[in-house]
């Protein structure tokens, strides 16, 4: 599970990533891409704004 803003920060919202897994940090290089990396090495990938995620490494259980 990962949370997203539509108002710069004011209100979170929860949305699915894919994983099961605890999730510790979460990147983004511009408004669209970004990565987040978890428990037992977990990465998973969006390229629009956190709507959609890959598993990029690791298992979602």
């Amino acid at each position: 599970l990962v949370r997203y803003t539509n108002n710069s920060g004011k209100d979170w919202r929860p949305r699915a990533s894919g994983v099961f897994k605890t999730l510790y940090d979460v990147f983004f290089i511009n408004t669209s891409e970004g990565w987040a990396v978890g428990k037992d090495g977990v990465i998973i990938h969006t390229n629009d704004s956190g709507s959609h995620w890959d598993i990029l490494r690791g298992s979602a259980f």
